[in-house]
């Protein structure tokens, strides 16, 4: 995940604390770890950009 514009907070279930996301952050979730975002501001547009792939996929 990259956030683009704005600021978030992000929770992960397997956290104590949340982390704390400025716009040009970025987080490589592993596929099902659970999470949630808890926050975005208010006052600013928040944007994500969230590709999807295959790490265990071989190009070829």
């Amino acid at each position: 995940m990259l956030l683009l514009p704005g600021e978030a907070l992000l929770r992960f279930a397997d956290e104590p604390s949340p982390r704390h996301l400025k716009a040009g952050d970025f987080i490589d979730i592993a596929a099902h770890r659970r999470h949630r975002v808890e926050w975005t501001a208010l006052d600013r547009l928040t944007i994500w950009l969230a590709p999807y792939y295959a790490a265990d996929r071989v190009a070829g």
